[in-house]
């Protein structure tokens, strides 16, 4: 077993900051996974539901990412 980081939510800081975080309902789709695109000082967010399709697109906006570290039976996801 191995231990891994996933995001857990990211919400993106604006006049009006909106919250996305696996598990919840977004437009009536479950958030399932949110993956992370580039690891440089710019990063891009997506925020997929139970068939992998996108939901959304966060991207060049400040977001505040909620980690939570898991076990896994394989070796850890890429970049991780």
């Amino acid at each position: 077993m191995s231990k891994a980081l996933i995001i857990q939510s990211v919400t993106v800081i604006s006049a009006a900051p909106m919250t996305f975080s696996v598990g919840d309902l977004h437009k009536g789709r479950e958030i399932i996974e949110i993956k992370q695109l580039g690891y440089d000082s710019i990063s891009e967010f997506h925020v997929l539901d139970e068939e992998g399709d996108l939901i959304v697109s966060i991207e060049n906006c400040p977001a505040v990412i909620e980690w939570k570290p898991i076990v896994t039976d394989g070796p850890p996801p890429c970049g991780l």
